[in-house]
């Protein structure tokens, strides 16, 4: 075991190297776009630290935490200026992303460390390096997948990892909406995986059902219902009835665009890129 721990410290140092290449780029990348969702977690950070209530005072249609997360950014660095907002954010996501894969290769080894390469280098291209709950959820759900692969092929899961997953499960969740299924599934997979280990299995559901009871009462939970339960259903079905596409095929082909996208399409290098990433 202590063998495998020098192994998988040792892919560490790859690793750093394509951190110390990406992080300047990933900086200076900052002010190429404009405002896209991230700009409304911003804005209602803001008047969360103004004292305002979520979802009651400021509207918000997603789930919670990333408006808190920024919320604590804009409190710990105090930006003078838009450029100084954007750039203390867009640099808490290429941290965050280098603890989480440092974390990830050191459990799962040379594939994590094959999924760095390929996610990092070009998540630039959809956003990935922006302030958005999809660029923090990969980890997490890569992390519930590795668990899953390794039930999978038989070997016994820690004791403690049965509890981060409950962990990781509330923070995809409660991040954003539409990973409530995938990240419930591969929960489900490792609890049932872990059934005979009772002990941490109830540990586990003890976490996820403490920290997603105390999510939710902090806020009115009618307001939190209508925001970001109601609307999004009502949006959705205003899209499928303006599309003439009553029978949720947009939905569909988007649930199956990992596929869509390896046998249709223009060729070009965006293409490659969504093909390699959905391999």
């Amino acid at each position: 075991r202590l063998k495998q721990l020098l192994t998988k410290c040792i892919l560490l140092l790859p690793l750093l190297l394509l951190w110390v290449f990406l992080r300047p780029i990933y900086r200076d990348r900052i002010g190429s776009f404009g405002c896209f969702d991230d700009c409304s977690v911003y804005i209602a950070a803001y008047f969360v630290n103004a004292g305002k209530e979520l979802y009651t005072e400021v509207f918000f249609n997603h789930q919670p935490l990333i408006v808190y997360l920024s919320a604590f950014i804009q409190r710990i660095s105090q930006s003078e200026n838009t450029y100084a907002l954007l750039s203390s954010h867009r640099m808490f996501i290429v941290y965050f992303s280098m603890i989480a894969d440092g974390l990830l290769v050191l459990r799962f080894g040379l594939p994590a460390l094959a999924f760095a390469f390929l996610f990092e280098s070009t998540k630039g291209f959809v956003f990935g390096e922006r302030f958005l709950p999809e660029s923090m959820i990969v980890y997490p759900i890569v992390y519930l997948f590795g668990l899953v692969w390794l039930a999978w092929k038989k070997q016994v899961l820690r004791g403690l990892e049965v509890i981060f997953a409950g962990f990781f499960t509330w923070f995809i969740i409660f991040l954003r909406e539409p990973y409530v299924p995938l990240a419930v599934l591969l929960y489900g997979i490792i609890l049932w995986q872990a059934r005979h280990s009772k002990n941490w299995l109830k540990g586990s559901l003890a976490v996820f059902g403490a920290m997603s009871l105390m999510t939710i009462a902090q806020h009115d939970i009618a307001s939190y219902y209508f925001n970001v339960i109601t609307l999004n259903i009502q949006t959705i079905a205003g899209q499928e009835v303006k599309t003439n596409n009553l029978l949720g095929l947009g939905l569909t082909r988007s649930f199956f665009h990992p596929i869509y996208v390896l046998v249709s399409g223009q060729w070009n290098m965006f293409r490659l890129i969504e093909m390699a990433l959905s391999s």
